[in-house]
């Protein structure tokens, strides 16, 4: 017969077993949703070491960080399917401030489905260093996306170079090409 105190006990263990503590920490900034998610499983599936991911939500489409990205710096210099459907794009030597000459690598990435909507970033540094990590970095570099991902781009080109890539049929759809 279980005593009370062994119920507890087992009622704990199943608690601990089941509830994996939470490393991403959720924001609201000037009405902005985003979430920090220091243990992104993405972010695992296409680079060797960690990198934080940030994700906002207020936007127009999962395509968002990546018009914004194009839109300021051009096309990307690589783009990924990860896991062979998941597109992934790199910006590599972007100066991103204007105060710094320092350069960083940019990953955009988006998610759409009935469950998840977001559009999201990884920054490092030449050295490979996770720049979304450290909170002293973080905020400045979420100020460069924070606020502008509501309001779909116009560049015709960047829609079309997006389908391309990343979903071919829509794009012979949407180009007839």
């Amino acid at each position: 017969m279980l005593s009370i105190h062994n119920s507890k006990l087992i009622l704990l263990f199943v608690l601990c077993t089941f509830f994996q503590p939470d490393t991403s920490v959720a924001y609201a900034q000037d009405s902005r949703a985003y979430q920090v998610d220091r243990d992104s499983d993405f972010g695992r599936t296409f680079q060797s070491s960690d990198l934080t991911e940030v994700k906002f939500f207020e936007i127009y489409g999962a395509m968002a960080t990546t018009g914004l990205m194009y839109e300021k710096f051009g096309k990307w210099d690589q783009a990924d399917l990860v896991q062979k459907k998941y597109p992934l794009f790199t910006w590599t030597f972007v100066k991103l401030f204007e105060h710094s000459d320092e350069k960083f690598t940019v990953y955009t990435y988006g998610m759409e489905t009935e469950d998840d909507y977001y559009s999201s970033i990884f920054i490092e540094n030449m050295d490979g260093e996770d720049m979304l990590g450290d909170e002293s970095y973080r905020d400045e570099f979420i100020d460069l996306f924070d606020g502008k991902l509501d309001k779909e781009t116009d560049n015709d080109q960047f829609f079309e170079e997006y389908w391309r890539f990343s979903n071919p049929k829509r794009y012979k759809e949407l180009y007839g090409e």
